[in-house]
């Protein structure tokens, strides 16, 4: 049963949404998490997960079943969740194929409001799972802690999807996705974020020679090199406005 607050107007208003609402103030968020059975002094993970409504639901029942407490919220875009007891268990939850998430740790009651805004931000750099087991490796992107983002948090919110595609990086990662398909990016994400190219096909689980053909096809089309340490950088960029132009809302 959904624990709901009433209004002055009678109306009943569903808890969770209380706790997320930051015009409500203090009391009434301490209030309505009371309702939900969630303490004030314990730590929150906030999750926001976009994805077919099926596997979302899917995965919000995998977090279920290993957390102590979970409530959602579905803000008409994102399902997100206020869940105890989660942070230790989050690298052992499988991810349906397709479902991406952006979550915040130690998150404490009253500053829920923040972090659902920092976890939306967050959200635009996730990638679909392309696979349904645990663990997952950062270049994944499939569940990002939005605590990462430091200046990246600008982007999404400064840059508009036009914007975005004038960027000649952007455009050159275009035209390799539709010469070379997913796999291409999926590499490039693993090279941006590794510093040698045998680390990056270990990650991609591929061999060594079958990367650097791929590294040399992307750096003739880039005119850089993506392996050393500004050509990477260079192409982490690119990658991260091409997630951002792709998951506009």
């Amino acid at each position: 049963m959904k624990a709901a607050l009433r209004q002055s107007d009678g109306a009943a208003v569903p808890a969770i949404e209380v706790v997320f609402d930051e015009r409500r103030s203090p009391a009434a968020r301490l209030r309505a998490a009371g309702h939900l059975g969630l303490r004030e002094d314990a730590p929150l993970t906030v999750m926001g997960i976009k994805g077919r409504e099926e596997d979302v639901k899917e995965l919000a029942s995998r977090i279920n079943m290993v957390s102590s407490r979970v409530h959602g919220y579905d803000d008409g875009s994102t399902l997100f969740l206020a869940v105890e007891g989660l942070e230790d268990a989050l690298p052992t939850v499988p991810v349906p194929v397709g479902v991406r998430a952006a979550l915040a740790h130690n998150v404490q009651i009253l500053e829920l409001p923040e972090k659902y805004k920092l976890v939306r931000l967050g959200m635009r750099y996730t990638l679909p799972a392309a696979h349904d087991s645990a663990p997952y490796h950062q270049e994944e992107a499939v569940f990002l802690d939005a605590a990462t983002m430091g200046g990246y948090a600008l982007l999404p919110q400064y840059l508009t999807a036009d914007q975005i595609d004038t960027v000649g990086d952007v455009q050159v990662l275009d035209k390799l996705w539709t010469a070379h398909g997913a796999d291409m990016l999926r590499i490039l994400e693993a090279v941006a974020v590794t510093d040698s190219v045998r680390k990056a096909a270990r990650s991609v689980y591929l061999h060594h020679n079958s990367v650097t053909h791929r590294v040399a096809r992307a750096e003739q089309a880039l005119g850089f090199n993506i392996t050393e340490p500004y050509g990477r950088t260079r192409l982490f960029l690119a990658l991260c406005l091409r997630r951002v132009r792709d998951s506009d809302e």
